[in-house]
């Protein structure tokens, strides 16, 4: 390792393997959200948030691939198109574990007795 090369980019975002990446990742994140949706249905959420949730988890992997695309297209503003695809995958996280916790908490944790569809 030399340091004159540390700050030089070790990584190039190709076009083939980014049209590939997307060809498989893009559906397969549609159908993953698609199935959260489902299970958010079935949580007991007032319809705002009900809406919030299935909007985050099918716009959260578009900002990731916008991200992607825009770092790969317009290179000069990288930064710019990284934090894109960074705010994109950490709203995955949040939205998948946000229905986690709430199916958590709906199915083991509540109070409610047998039949009651208050919350």
């Amino acid at each position: 390792m030399d340091l004159e090369t540390l700050n030089e980019p070790k990584h190039h975002i190709d076009r083939e393997l980014l049209v590939q990446d997307s060809h498989v990742h893009i559906p397969v994140y549609a159908i993953t959200a698609a199935l959260l949706v489902l299970i958010v249905f079935g949580l007991r959420l007032g319809s705002g948030s009900r809406v919030a949730l299935v909007l985050l988890a099918f716009a959260a992997p578009l900002l990731d691939f916008v991200g992607l695309w825009g770092a790969h297209l317009w290179s000069g503003s990288g930064r710019v198109w990284g934090a894109v695809a960074l705010l994109g995958g950490a709203m995955m996280g949040l939205v998948y574990l946000a229905v986690l916790s709430l199916a958590l908490k709906q199915c083991w944790f509540s109070n409610s007795k047998k039949g009651d569809q208050d919350a």
